[in-house]
């Protein structure tokens, strides 16, 4: 075991036992709110405040983050899991506590720390413009296939594993374009083709009541309907009154 091993071996055990013996005091901590502020200070005083150069930063001590990812973090869309908090209080050379109790006292500047000791030992490690391009490849992928029905941005996002789809209209502006309108136009067609079928049936169920010589009311076409369709939907209120209109049953 290497010294850097040790000494984070060591550390962790007392960051644990830190919060361990500080747990009834926590429960009356707003713990979220002082998690925000503790890491946007840091990322203060490594940054500038700059989330992107502070995931640059981050990944080059091998703590791999992406900027998205970490921008939820430090508006408090998302919370770090454990496992990832402690190494990255190691990587900003203090302690969970700290972030959760004072966060104002890190006043820095920071002396990050590697964790290289955690990092994987293949030897070739991927490059952030590698990830890209395969990224790139494989929404382009995604493009020229024109599915149907065509998915969303959001499930866009999802099949490429990504946490949101700021990534994605960052740096892929012109495919995103694409997708939304491809999803945009099926939804408009979903829609229409709902309207169409709606009127469809509410004008057949208002011609069949009418043909028992009895006034289309909206009660009787509404049970005409049955489970095609449902008289409460403003649509089809609309569509019955243009019937009747028609029928010159109504002014």
């Amino acid at each position: 075991m290497t010294e850097v091993e040790l000494e984070w071996q060591h550390w962790l055990v007392e960051a644990v036992g830190e919060l361990l013996a500080a747990g009834p005091v926590l429960r009356h901590v707003p713990l979220g709110e002082r998690l925000v502020a503790g890491l946007s200070n840091c990322c203060a005083q490594v940054s500038g405040g700059n989330v992107f150069q502070f995931a640059k930063i981050l990944t080059a001590h091998n703590f791999e983050i992406t900027d998205s990812y970490l921008y939820q973090w430090l508006v408090g869309g998302q919370q770090p899991p454990w496992h990832l908090l402690f190494p990255l209080c190691f990587c900003l050379d203090t302690k969970p506590l700290t972030l959760l109790t004072n966060p104002t006292v890190l006043r820095g500047p920071l002396s990050l720390r590697s964790l290289s000791f955690l990092a994987s030992p293949d030897p070739r490690p991927v490059k952030p413009a590698l990830i890209r391009d395969q990224l790139e490849k494989n929404l382009n992928a995604i493009v020229a296939a024109n599915e149907n029905p065509p998915p969303s941005l959001k499930e866009v996002s999802r099949r490429l594993d990504l946490a949101g789809t700021s990534p994605l209209t960052r740096y892929f502006p012109e495919q995103c374009a694409i997708i939304v309108e491809r999803y945009r136009t099926y939804r408009q067609a979903k829609k229409e083709e709902r309207l169409r079928l709606l009127r469809q049936n509410v004008r057949q169920a208002t011609f069949d009541v009418y043909a028992q010589g009895v006034f289309p009311s909206k009660a009787r076409v509404d049970k005409q309907l049955g489970k095609q369709a449902s008289m409460r939907c403003p649509d089809a209120r609309a569509f019955w009154e243009e019937t009747l209109r028609e029928l010159g049953l109504q002014n």
